[in-house]
């Protein structure tokens, strides 16, 4: 029913439309008009061309008019037109930012065009979020986008480490240093105070499961970009996180008729950036060969006995490692210019900075097709197959920051076997050596992902374009595990004792398929350009699995993985399976007087099976507009001065499940309610005003300035229920978050002549988040405290006492006695019994409450950074390039779980390494072993060298003067990626980020080391 409605609103739309085009006249008119018409029509001819810039990049929706009529059409997105018109006319040309142009016919019937801008810095169309390409200098509201320029510079090893540092108010965060794992993207801070919501991904109109990993960077043209609510309305429930929008080549840039291959190889080396200090001394008994005595302990218990450093733990774990990739391209174009492609293949192969480890290996195929059937009905397609093979042995890194210093990794078991399962001495953690159990297990997968996208566009009217959209997303795994029967246990070095032996194996899909129905209207009214989009979507996602386990194996060996091999008793098994679907109807309009006073509209409905009974229907909206200043007022220096003012809404769906009622069953009994159902859950609401002013001065510098108020309400949290209700929890909405922040973006055109060209981008973004009401009291996640009215990210704990104010409520205080009596301050600046200064049972005192207990109500800092800068900058000289991205962040802390983890196990230097101390300065292992979290919670500024490259183009003409002929251009480079950090923060990398519970909090845990450098060479050959 609902179809029919947008279908019956489509078709009266197009009426309204074309009775304003003069398309429905009296029969009076038409008689009049017979004869002057078929006298025009014998000089009339079939016109094609298309539209570019002085870069040949199309231009989409340049105006095509007839000289003397209103004879007109647009380019499509290809840039391409077609029209009829007199072969003796003239055409007018133009599209804002450039200037207008006038062709002489001559009977041509195929006009190819070039504009010149207007200013000196490109003016980008974005097609995200809008109803259709637009303008940057037209838009009401934020669409940022990263150009391929940048891109083929600097391909990121992933979309993620691509935004990072290109923009502002975007961070990216590493969870893992694991080559398999994805970064975290949040966009404008945090949505939620629970959750860590991610942005809604796009691919060439794909609306996908949200996988980036997946993409080859070499195929990517652009990344669009949505930051939030006040723009991303467009796709409604799902956007409340903002928007990734990847564009792919599709050959239409060139030439028509001509063919472009091209073959990239990048080599190089991973290494590992920078690991914790250890203490490279302990406290135990040295025997007579300067070793440590295992289990005895120095009498001092001080930790100044040096090791024997012939061996470095670290050093032997930790690698080189060879990254290398490969892409191979055809692009090509008809030489009637209705059709063009782009195809690829790739290998990549990123093993990480583990010794022994594979990573993962990647190969991927795509297609890319656009086909003019005809003056009115286009075909276009996206087509990706990748397959992934993943080396998913995991690593307890506790084994390495655990491990002696100097442990051999290398020296032999007593059974011969090569890596000695426990090689340590002082520790007494009986921790595994990582390289026995890495090499003495399988944990592997294969990925299987295609994603493809058909659309069929009809053009009856240069005023009126009908699309029809299908798009599919399949994903398949398969993984298996196994711990091999008789392998070594590290409790059992002589193996008296032997594993019994593991086996696992899962396998999983998941299917998206989307159906996009879309109408775009385009009405001149003399200088009131209007543009209206109907859009109805439809969303089916399926995802299911089954996996099983088993123990007790009854054969040994590494090259059988089947179930058969365990113990019927042991065996386990489970399934899955899940289905959400959406539907969605979407009216966008736009409204454009001279390119200067500009207002947009959006109204969207949002249906979705995640979203409880009651409130299954949500309505999103967005209202915009700017004024372009400098269109009716000069101002000097100033060619554009356009403020604007955008509100909107967006949602984050329930998760699935979230709604129902369900119950605990185990070997097929139900035993109990677990999940109280709620037939009002809704989404999360997004709302958001933005307010910004986008600038361009002396023709050389674009500066914008974005201010962004977000308020979320209804946020997703899943509350604990009386147990009189027979279930245990219950997923509701509560209380209201606040995001406010401030974006600057400075883009400057500093030199540009024959031989020199320098563009440079500088960001500065500052975020402050609160929570509003909360519904219910306070809470922690990790270390954060979630207070109603109180900033987001504050971390609480406990605190050593630095003055006897401190403690002056401590039990230890007897009646008649004094703080001072009893507590004294040491050389460190801490609070410790007077009693015990000196000793090796001397202790550091906490800060206490008014009970005398421990104080965990101690604010140790806020985890959200005071701001952030970017410097992006390109450099040409003749056919030179140097390109780098430097990215700086003040303030914001970090828990360095690191770091406390190597303190338990007396492997924190800061702590425990008391060799290079002078005597005074000595303390026991009691003292040492005392662990306040305020002692490990860090400032995490930085400055960080995200990308750097330095490449030369060899010309054809340059290849010529030497014979080659073959060869259009090659293109030699150094690529570095994470080149250094400078920070005080002791743990591997300050931008870490760990998440606990599904939120990303601001805590570093021990873990693949997520510093890694990367160095490579390049060559690209294009023929």
């Amino acid at each position: 029913m609902k179809l029919s409605i947008l279908i019956v609103t489509l078709l009266s739309t197009i009426n309204i439309f074309a009775n304003f085009n003069g398309l429905i006249e009296s029969n009076e008119v038409i008689k009049d008009f017979a004869i002057e018409k078929t006298s025009s029509q014998q000089n009339k001819r079939r016109i094609t061309g298309k539209v570019m810039d002085s870069g040949n990049v199309p231009i989409i929706g340049a105006n095509i008019i007839e000289a003397g009529t209103t004879n007109g059409t647009v380019t499509d997105v290809d840039g391409n037109f077609t029209m009829e018109a007199n072969g003796d006319g003239t055409l007018i040309i133009s599209y804002i930012g450039y200037q207008d142009l006038k062709v002489n016919i001559n009977n041509r019937s195929r006009i190819n065009i070039v504009l010149q801008e207007d200013t000196q810095l490109l003016q980008e169309v974005v097609v995200t979020g809008v109803a259709k390409g637009t303008p940057r200098e037209k838009l009401s509201f934020t669409v940022e986008k990263i150009s391929d320029e940048v891109i083929m510079e600097v391909p990121g090893l992933n979309v993620a480490s691509t935004l990072s540092g290109k923009m502002p108010g975007i961070k990216v965060f590493s969870t893992t240093g694991n080559p398999m794992d994805e970064p975290v993207i949040q966009l404008r801070g945090t949505t939620s105070f629970t959750g860590s919501d991610q942005p809604l991904i796009i691919i060439d109109g794909i609306v996908t499961s949200g996988v980036l990993k997946d993409i080859n960077m070499e195929d990517v043209a652009s990344i669009e970009v949505i930051k939030g609510s006040a723009a991303a309305s467009f796709y409604g429930s799902k956007a409340a996180g903002g928007v990734v929008n990847i564009i792919t080549k599709r050959g239409s840039s060139l030439e028509d008729g001509t063919s472009r291959v091209s073959i990239k190889s990048e080599i190089g080396a991973n290494f590992i950036g920078f690991l914790p200090l250890r203490s490279t001394a302990h406290g135990h008994l040295v025997d007579a060969n300067g070793n440590p005595t295992r289990g005895v302990l120095d009498e001092d218990q001080i930790w100044d006995n040096k090791y024997n450093m012939e061996n470095d733990a670290f050093k032997d774990f930790f690698i080189p490692r060879v990254f290398n990739s490969t892409t191979a391209g055809l692009t090509s174009r008809s030489r009637d210019g209705d059709m063009n492609y782009y195809a690829s293949i790739q290998y990549t192969h990123n093993p990480g900075v583990v010794r022994d480890l594979d990573g993962v290996k990647r190969n991927s195929f795509r297609i890319n097709l656009d086909n003019k059937i005809s003056n009115t009905v286009s075909l276009n397609m996206s087509n990706l197959y990748v397959r992934t093979i993943n080396d998913r042995r995991s690593i307890n890194f506790d084994d390495i920051y655990y491990s002696d210093p100097n442990a051999n990794f290398f020296a032999d078991n007593l059974d011969g076997t090569p890596f000695k399962v426990n090689p340590n001495i002082v520790s007494t953690r009986n921790n595994i050596n990582p390289l026995y159990d890495v090499n003495n297990k399988i944990q592997r997968g294969t990925a299987n992902r295609f994603l493809g996208s058909y659309g069929l566009r009809f053009m009856p009217a240069y005023w009126a374009t009908f699309n029809a959209n299908y798009s599919v997303d399949f994903f398949h795994y398969q993984d298996e595990d196994l711990t091999p029967k008789g392998r070594l246990l590290v409790n059992y070095p002589d193996g008296s004792t032997r594993h019994d032996g593991y086996v696992y194996k899962g396998s999983g899909n998941s299917f998206k398929h989307n159906m996009e129905l879309s109408g775009l209207l385009t009405k001149a009214f003399g200088d009131l350009n209007s543009t209206l989009r109907l859009q109805y979507l439809y969303e089916d996602l399926k995802s299911e699995g089954l996996w099983g386990n088993g123990s007790k194996l009854a054969v040994s060996g590494m090259n059988n993985t089947s179930l058969e091999l365990a113990d019927p008793e042991t065996r386990d098994h489970s399934s899955w399976g899940s289905r959400i679907v959406s539907n969605s109807y979407t009216a966008v309009g736009n409204l454009d007087y001279k390119g200067k006073y500009i207002l947009d509209g959006l109204v969207r409905r949002d249906g979705a099976s995640v979203i409880g009974d009651d409130n299954m229907w949500q309505t999103y909206y967005r209202i915009s507009g700017a004024w372009n200043v400098t269109e009716d007022f000069e101002i000097p220096y100033f060619q554009m001065f356009k403020p604007r003012v955008s509100y909107g809404t967006a949602g984050i769906l329930p998760a699935y499940g979230a709604k129902y009622e369900t119950f605990s069953l185990s070997n097929g009994t139900l035993y109990g309610g677990a999940q109280l159902g709620n037939a009002r859950l809704k989404p999360a609401l997004s709302q958001e005003l933005e307010v910004g002013l986008d600038m361009r001065i002396l023709n050389k510098f674009d500066l914008t300035y974005n201010y962004s108020h977000k308020r979320n309400t209804d946020l997703p949290y899943v509350m604990t229920v009386s147990g009189v209700t027979g279930f245990q929890f219950q997923n509701i909405n509560v209380g209201e978050f606040f995001v406010h922040s401030h974006e600057v973006s400075l883009n400057a055109s500093l030199i540009q002549n024959k031989d020199w060209r320098w563009d440079a981008t500088l960001t500065w973004d500052k975020l402050e988040e609160y929570v509003g009401e909360l519904g219910r009291p306070d809470f922690f996640i990790g270390y954060a405290k979630i207070a109603a009215h109180e900033k987001y990210g504050n971390l609480y704990s406990s605190k050593f006492a630095t003055s006897l104010d401190e403690v002056r409520t401590s039990t230890l205080i007897k009646p008649g006695q004094t703080a001072e009596d009893v507590f004294t301050i040491n050389n460190y600046g801490y609070v410790v019994r007077k009693d015990l200064i000196g000793t090796r049972d001397e202790a550091k005192m906490s800060i206490l409450d008014e009970n005398g207990a421990t104080s965990q109500k101690e604010f140790i800092g806020n985890m959200i950074p005071d701001f952030n800068v970017n410097l992006m900058n390109v450099l040409n000289y003749k056919n030179w390039m140097f390109y780098f991205t430097l990215s700086w962040q003040q303030g914001g802390v970090l828990y360095n779980n690191t770091k406390v983890y190597m303190s338990f196990a007396g492997r924190n230097a800061a702590f425990w390494d008391m060799s290079e101390r002078s005597w005074d300065q000595k303390k026991s292992m009691t003292y040492a072993n005392q662990h306040s979290r305020a002692s490990f919670t860090e400032d995490a500024s930085f400055l960080k060298m995200r990308e750097m490259s330095l490449n030369y183009n060899v010309t054809r003409q340059q290849l010529s003067r030497l014979g080659i002929n073959f060869i259009n251009g090659i293109k030699c480079g150094v690529v570095g990626r994470n080149l250094f950090t400078l920070t005080n923060y002791s743990g591997p990398d300050p931008e870490t980020r760990t998440v606990e519970g599904g939120t990303l909090i601001g805590s570093d845990t021990p873990k693949y080391p997520s510093d890694i450098r990367t160095i490579t060479g390049t060559v690209t050959i294009e023929f």
